[in-house]
């Protein structure tokens, strides 16, 4: 007897631990808790289907409403498999462009790489033509002290022979080489 009461002593404290327990009432009833005003969320909104009374569809038996809303439901269906071959023919194309992108990708490797040796060939180039001037400029110089050198030699020879070396101070003008030209001519005719 003893475990009965306890066992009836210990389920009376759990409900009322519970929230099981009524509490008398007091005599100022609460006011019922006013309700907030229905408001949906915008992206609710535009999500939700309306499911309120078609003005069509008053007073329609259960028959045409079913069919109604067949003709909705395939609306939808043909609208929901367009949009599924829409994503497909967009993932495919989105795989080729991947692809495609892949490929341009090695080309536009391949082509760094070989402007890069391009841009070095140019360098060399360029400095093998800076080297070409540097020496051909020094053969002019090298020649014109050579031819120089002939000259003087020449010139000694030539006074060795007894000759007159005449040193020309300047060019004579065209015009005054031709004057000259036929004077020379004139008397040894």
């Amino acid at each position: 007897m003893n475990g009965k009461t306890l066992a009836a002593a210990a389920a009376v404290l759990a409900t009322g631990a519970a929230g099981c327990w009524q509490m008398p009432q007091s005599k100022d009833p609460a006011p019922p808790p006013q309700d907030p005003p229905k408001v949906r969320p915008d992206y609710i909104q535009k999500a939700a289907v309306d499911y309120g009374a078609d003005p069509d569809a008053q007073g329609e038996n259960a028959v045409e409403s079913a069919l109604v809303w067949s003709e909705k439901y395939s609306r939808a269906m043909e609208r929901v498999i367009r949009l599924q071959n829409e994503c497909r023919d967009l993932e495919e194309r989105n795989k080729k462009l991947l692809e495609q992108v892949s490929g341009l990708q090695t080309e536009l490797s391949q082509a760094r790489k070989e402007l890069a040796d391009a841009n070095d060939l140019v360098l060399e180039m360029r400095r093998d033509l800076d080297q070409w001037k540097s020496n051909v400029l020094s053969f002019r110089a090298e020649m014109r002290s050579a031819q120089q050198a002939e000259l003087e030699a020449l010139s000694k020879v030539i006074r060795l022979l007894g000759g007159e070396v005449v040193q020309p101070t300047t060019r004579p003008a065209p015009q005054e080489a031709a004057n000259e030209n036929s004077e020379t001519k004139s008397p040894g005719a």
